[in-house]
């Protein structure tokens, strides 16, 4: 399967769920074609890392810009 630009999600990546709030942001920990690992800070302030699939995702900011 060949991903779009968009859907090439690298870790440092800054991304939110396309269906999401937009002020929820996460960070891209690691990613595959079918599936990206975020890294968010949960309610309690702890970071709390979540598997998504990568057409459920938005790319918000490339790592590095």
């Amino acid at each position: 399967m060949v991903l779009d630009e968009h859907k090439e999600f690298r870790p440092g990546d800054t991304v939110r769920l396309l269906r999401g709030s937009p002020a929820h942001l996460m960070t891209v920990r690691a990613a595959s074609a079918t599936t990206v690992l975020c890294a968010s800070v949960g309610p309690d302030g702890r970071t709390q890392n979540e598997p998504y699939p990568p057409e459920d995702l938005e790319l918000v900011a490339r790592e590095g810009r």
